[in-house]
């Protein structure tokens, strides 16, 4: 038999990879800064698969459930009674079943036997499906990079031509191969992207580095060398790209790294300026929609405008600094801008707060989250700013009151994040995206759920409404993209990648999707 050693270092990394993949983004960051797991030379972490955590439990949990239920022959004990992770085992057989209901009537005897029974076979079935998707996924995952699924492209023609089909013939279409171009980069997973509102590129961002991709207008056209944009500083860690955006006439692009440092580039990939202001990881940018000035937030609980022609800072905002916990920082999570000079963020610390540019003090400040507060987003009018958090509510905000004018309430878990639907002509439509697997569409102003949208069976990362307001495009981590009808809520489409999706996003003129893969693939 091999020598099997496992390590405390190699436990660490499989829970860190863990918070990542779940999306605790400030979480994974303290827990690796706290184990110094990734300055750890020793630790091979190329071919370690998505989902490695839970994979190994399971297995490990299987051969706990059999050990358990041998006999000494080496027969099977057949056990009727559940098994879980957290809870002691005592088994239980029909027999006993039988000897304890001894004196019920025959009926009750086999009605809960039967129960029992079923219950037992339901459980069983669980975990051998869960299993076999485990073995499925870790042979896909095992297939050559060129047959993955990077990048996901449909044609908005083909999705209509569908939408008509599946209205009269109640049926889901798959998005075909043909209609998807794979842009294959490093060997990490791709997190963020960002469309050129102008040309036809596309931009990512990954572990270390960025890159910029020419989209071919047919997925038969040979797909180009990408440009890669080279994030490391001196002989310092390779930093994970957070985020990145072009700005409105597509002519820089900003991204947002590990190392605090936000850098700006040309559509050429040529380095224009490195801005050094924060000391912990940023975690949101945003451009302003002259282009003149981005904001970017950081895990050290500040928010900074930037000037991107002098590439220097033009004001620095500590006011989530406030509320501090054991010890903890409160990162700030999100910013949006509401116009040229004014902005809102969101922070750890359950605040929401509006500022401006030569402001020393905040405009207003939102309270009324009970956990901390994932994602803002200002409507199409910047009017209403919509919020999202832990507590499994969203929020709707109005700079006239300091209540919010609705809040939404029917997810029974976390909510990630949140996006607008633009050109909404007869109300304000708003979806939220959680970890209990459900999208909802939102009549805002009159506080009603248009539609639960059910299909996804693990938590959903990302959506993106189409630009014409008609479809909604949702990643999760089951590895599907489904795009909806926002009018009736109906699902018209849907493509299966080879791991969960972290980011999904229309371009300007509507006709692509871009799909971001946790398997390196995107």
């Amino acid at each position: 038999m091999t020598n099997c050693t496992i390590t405390s270092d190699e436990i660490n990394y499989l829970i860190y990879r863990y918070l990542v993949e779940s999306g605790f983004k400030h979480t994974s960051f303290m827990f690796q800064h706290e184990t110094h797991i990734l300055q750890n030379s020793n630790i091979k972490t190329e071919n370690v698969k998505p989902g490695a955590l839970i994979h190994y439990l399971q297995k490990g949990l299987l051969y706990t459930e059999v050990e358990y239920h041998a006999n000494e022959d080496g027969t099977e004990k057949h056990c009727i009674a559940p098994f879980s992770l957290l809870t002691p085992h005592h088994c239980k057989t029909e027999e006993d079943d039988d000897d304890k209901d001894n004196n019920d009537t025959d009926y009750s005897i086999n009605t809960s036997l039967n129960n029992k029974l079923s219950n037992n076979k339901r459980n069983r079935k669980e975990r051998k499906s869960d299993i076999k998707r485990e073995r499925k996924s870790d042979k896909r995952i095992k297939k050559d990079n060129d047959e993955s699924t990077k990048d996901s492209l449909n044609e908005s023609e083909d999705i209509e031509v569908d939408i008509e089909n599946s209205n009269n013939e109640q049926e889901t279409n798959l998005i075909s191969q043909k209609d998807i171009v794979n842009f294959v980069g490093n060997d990490t997973s791709v997190y963020v992207c960002s469309w050129n509102p102008v040309e036809p590129l596309l931009a990512t961002g990954s572990k270390g580095t960025a890159s910029i991709w020419t989209v071919p207008e047919s997925p038969n056209d040979p797909i180009k060398p990408p440009i890669i944009l080279d994030h490391k500083q001196d002989n310092k860690e390779v930093p994970d790209v957070t985020s990145i955006e072009w700005n409105p006439s597509g002519t820089l692009l900003a991204t947002g790294a590990y190392d605090g440092l936000a850098r700006i580039w040309n559509k050429s990939g040529q380095l224009v300026h490195v801005l050094k202001k924060h000391t912990l990881p940023i975690f949101s940018l945003k451009w302003n929609f002259d282009g003149n000035l981005f904001l970017t937030a950081s895990v050290d609980k500040t928010v900074v405008i930037w000037d991107s022609r002098m590439g220097e800072f033009r004001q620095q905002y500590s006011f989530h600094s406030g509320i501090y916990l054991n010890n903890i920082h409160r990162p700030v999570m999100d910013v949006d801008w509401k116009d040229n000079t004014t902005f809102a963020s969101c922070s750890t610390d359950k605040q929401i707060l509006v500022c401006q540019l030569g402001s020393l003090k905040p405009l207003k400040r939102f309270i009324g989250h009970e956990d901390e507060v994932n994602i803002i987003k200002w409507d199409p009018e910047s009017s209403l700013l919509a919020s999202c958090s832990d507590d499994r509510t969203a929020c709707v905000w109005s700079l006239d009151q300091d209540d919010p004018i609705c809040t939404l309430k029917e997810h029974k878990k976390e909510i990630y994040t949140i996006k607008w639907c633009p050109n909404s002509t007869k109300t304000k439509i708003l979806a939220t995206a959680s970890f209990d697997c459900t999208i909802k569409l939102w009549d805002v102003m009159n506080n009603i759920c248009l539609y639960t949208l059910r299909d996804h069976n693990e938590a959903v990362y990302s959506v993106s409404f189409s630009p014409n307001g008609l479809y909604l495009a949702s990643g999760s981590f089951d590895q599907h993209l489904n795009v909806w009808s926002v009018e009736t809520g109906t699902l018209m489409k849907t493509y299966i990648g080879e791991s969960g999706i972290f980011e999904t996003s229309y371009n300007k003129k509507g006709d692509k999707i871009a799909v971001c893969f946790a398997n390196c693939e995107h």
